[in-house]
């Protein structure tokens, strides 16, 4: 809980070096310390025994949820924002851009589920789950340049649909070396992981954006105010919408690039993600 508190909050409702980032994060350490020494050694019938993190599929399958769903909430996270501020979108519409991906997402999964049951075989489909998901970092990186029409608005759906086959895929991998008795355990154990890879691509994503976003605004945004304009822009969305002339098209082009520094970001780490699961079809 500490852990997640600290990726959740920090950053943004207090800095990163600050009294609540030492306390969060020494109270989930000793947590952890404490979690492990009790499982291990304490407690008859531990609710998630440490022997099972002993077979080489369930750790990977758990660094793979966790990266994979990192990677998708970062886009998620981003997809919404850019239609806000490129094309003035109320929350609403700009969130009904979200539909493609879940809709993708929902055929990956019946897509590989349909595969894996009639083949028995899941690990090429690991493998490509990564490189699906990764055409939409690279369409989103070199397309999505503020002016973004309804066809192109459907770049987002390979990224869902890459995410359903892998969430379907790493579930088949955690539980093929399993016995019937841990898989319960397992699966809690990945649950966790893919909230921690939630919380996770929503703070980077968010800390990265902020951060490329000002820096862009302070070398390009040279009109009288730039410091006020900066200053609200960085820290409200809708201020931008009523925003007019040359000073509107500079602070969407700078939120634009802040926003391709996210995609670069995800796309790194889908990179992460396919390397782990090249390693995991090795094994």
């Amino acid at each position: 809980m500490s852990a997640i508190l600290l990726l959740d909050l920090g950053g943004q409702k207090f800095p990163w070096l600050s009294l609540q980032t030492l306390f969060l994060s020494t109270t989930g350490t000793i947590s952890l310390i404490l979690f492990i020494l009790v499982e291990a050694y304490i407690a008859p019938e531990p609710i998630f025994s440490l022997r099972i993190l002993r077979q080489p599929n369930v750790p990977a399958s758990y660094a793979v949820m966790s990266l994979q769903i990192f990677s998708h909430v970062s886009m998620m996270f981003c997809v919404p924002l850019y239609f806000q501020v490129t094309s003035r979108a109320s929350a609403t519409a700009a969130g009904a851009h979200l539909v493609p991906a879940v809709a993708g997402n929902a055929a990956g999964g019946l897509v590989a589920g349909t595969i894996i049951r009639r083949t028995g075989r899941y690990k090429p489909l690991a493998v490509s789950a990564g490189l699906i998901a990764s055409i939409t970092y690279t369409l989103l990186l070199f397309r999505w340049n503020g002016d973004t029409n309804v066809w192109e608005s459907l770049y987002i759906i390979p990224g869902g649909f890459g995410t359903g086959i892998a969430q379907a895929c790493v579930f088949v991998s955690m539980t093929a070396l399993l016995e019937p008795k841990d898989i319960a355990m397992a699966t809690g154990g990945l649950f966790l992981f893919s909230n921690f890879g939630i919380t996770g691509g929503i703070t980077a994503s968010s800390a990265a954006l902020e951060s490329e976003f000002r820096r862009q605004l302070e070398r390009r945004l040279t009109v009288p105010g730039a410091e006020e304009i900066i200053r609200r822009a960085t820290s409200d969305a809708h201020y931008i919408a009523g925003l007019r002339g040359r000073v509107r098209e500079v602070v969407v082009a700078c939120y634009v690039a802040g926003l391709k520094h996210t995609y670069c970001k995800s796309s790194s780490i889908h990179r992460t993600r396919l390397s782990d699961s090249l390693q995991n079809v090795q094994n």
